[in-house]
């Protein structure tokens, strides 16, 4: 009988600019970005360089158990490229994870936030959106989950909120109380 694979949980927010964390979960992940899209190209090409780097990353033994990404945003969105792209990578991880027998997770954006850091969405009048990225940058960094150089990286640092909640939530491994950098860090709006 094959052994299970071990708990390597990926978190992508997946974007022209995708950040990623991947780990074991109550250990420090490996995070950083990857770029899948340029300016002068159709939406599909951002699916088959995600399609490369997932295949390349699937077949080997830090293969994820767990692969977690938000639930894309389209309502609302007005700039047809930004719409084609995130369906094509999202359809795209989802068929890579399937091929390569990965369990998924797509997130809605508002509970991963309220789970994660005790508030789903903020008004306009308490900083909208940008409130929430400083929220998750801070929450990542005081988690112990990024140093400061990545703390100012909003696509590093949602990343990192999506590997938690696939670690926690998902996949319900306990929290540790554990720091894994600890530094003084200050985010300015």
């Amino acid at each position: 009988m094959e052994e299970p694979r071990p708990p390597i949980v990926m978190g992508l927010d997946l974007g022209a600019r995708t950040g990623f964390a991947i780990g074991r979960p109550n250990h420090a992940p490996k995070v950083g970005f990857y770029k899948f899209h340029e300016p002068n190209e159709e939406p599909y090409h951002a699916g088959a360089k995600l399609s490369k780097r997932l295949r390349q990353l699937f077949e080997t033994a830090y293969c994820p158990r767990l692969l977690v990404m938000e639930r894309p945003f389209i309502a609302g969105q007005k700039h047809e490229k930004v719409i084609g792209i995130m369906i094509s990578l999202v359809a795209v991880a989802v068929a890579e994870c399937a091929h390569y027998d990965v369990q998924f997770a797509v997130v809605h954006a508002a509970k991963m936030s309220k789970w994660v850091l005790g508030k789903g969405r903020w008004t306009q009048e308490e900083g909208g959106r940008l409130e929430k990225k400083f929220q998750t940058q801070i929450w990542a960094y005081e988690r112990g989950l990024v140093d400061e150089g990545s703390a100012s990286d909003a696509d590093v640092c949602d990343a990192c909120m999506l590997w938690y909640y696939g670690c926690h939530e998902v996949l319900r491994i306990p929290v540790p109380d554990l720091q894994m950098f600890r530094g003084n860090m200050t985010v300015t709006k």
